[in-house]
């Protein structure tokens, strides 16, 4: 339809191009002539923004929209990802959840499971300095797994501060059991059966 719009604009103008010859014309085709340059100009950038994805995105971000979706969606899948282990809890391995450094499909809103994830990840929490994310491995590694947020903080003496802006994304799931068939027994060598 828009389409179509233009095409008589631009077919009216030619028109009264090929109308006058080499007459000059009235003022009233002048103002026509530029009021229909005008107005294609107009409505043809804003129509371009409108159906464009990535530039309609470019505006949405530079009048700071964009950030504030972006953010409620953000939170919208990490609950949703929380509801799932919650009641599915093979999600945690199928989908991938709270593993950014494991390749998925599955967008869990940037999750990350404080037990599971290698220490790189770590050092990704935004807020963590490096002292903070060398307490947070050395003590994971110390002291083993971390049953809590207040767990976390108590043992690697992180602020409040700190804690309160990671606590929408971090999980703390139980380490994953070894797999199966894998004999636990630990033969120490002099003794019988080994």
């Amino acid at each position: 339809m828009a389409g179509l719009g233009y095409l008589a604009l631009v077919a009216s103008v030619l028109f009264l191009a090929l109308r006058s010859g080499n007459d000059e014309g009235t003022d009233a085709e002048a103002f026509y002539v530029v009021g229909a340059l005008g107005f294609c100009w107009l409505v043809g950038a804003v129509h371009v923004v409108l159906i464009s994805p990535a530039v309609w995105a470019a505006v949405r971000r530079l009048f700071g929209a964009d950030d504030r979706r972006v953010t409620d969606e953000r939170r919208v899948r990490r609950e949703q990802a929380r509801y799932l282990l919650h009641h599915y809890p093979a999600a945690r391995y199928d989908l991938g959840i709270g593993r950014p450094d494991l390749p998925g499909v599955f967008d869990d809103g940037g999750l990350v499971d404080v037990n599971g994830v290698p220490d790189p990840v770590l050092a990704t929490l935004p807020g963590l300095t490096p002292d903070q994310y060398q307490r947070v491995v050395a003590d994971r590694w110390l002291h083993g797994p971390y049953a809590s947020m207040e767990d976390l903080a108590g043992r690697c003496l992180l602020p409040a501060a700190l804690t309160d802006s990671l606590r929408d994304l971090l999980l703390f799931l139980p380490p994953p059991p070894p797999p199966s068939g894998v004999d636990q027994e630990v033969s120490v060598p002099g003794t019988p059966g080994s």
